[in-house]
């Protein structure tokens, strides 16, 4: 599997450190190319010196942007998060516990879309990252 983290400071290197760990390709992006310090000398992943919003420096890390469901592609964005049931089709979801899109995953369960927490990252004074899956609906 395949993760983008924007930023290299405390938490989103814990954070691509983390999935490292448990086997996803992990893409870091961050302005300072001094952070990449913060994943050691041996990082196998990518680290990409840009901006995280840069479409050029997404584009150079090997971030698909047509597939991913983030707020800079409108209308795409607030039709999932505003008719979840119809507009939330993502594979994979990335949220902080309690925003908008995990409340958008929670709203998508009345209507049969399920997405299972694949995991929980926590790091003190951050607030908690959660990665989910979207899963076939059940066979008749």
């Amino acid at each position: 599997m395949k993760a983008l983290v924007i930023g290299c400071g405390r938490v989103g290197s814990t954070i691509a450190l983390n999935l490292h760990e448990e086997g996803w390709d992990v893409v870091v992006v961050d302005e300072n190319e001094d952070a990449l310090s913060r994943l050691g000398e041996s990082w196998p992943g990518t680290f990409v010196v840009g901006h995280g919003m840069d479409t050029a420096v997404l584009r150079e890390a090997g971030i698909p942007l047509r597939e991913g469901l983030h707020q800079g592609n409108h209308p795409a964005w607030d039709g999932a998060v505003s008719r979840p049931d119809l507009g939330l089709y993502e594979q994979w979801a990335l949220a902080f516990s309690g925003d908008t899109v995990a409340t958008a995953i929670m709203r998508a369960e009345k209507s049969g879309r399920h997405y299972d927490l694949k995991k929980r990252i926590i790091v003190k004074g951050a607030p908690v990252v959660e990665i989910y899956q979207r899963q076939p609906p059940p066979t008749q």
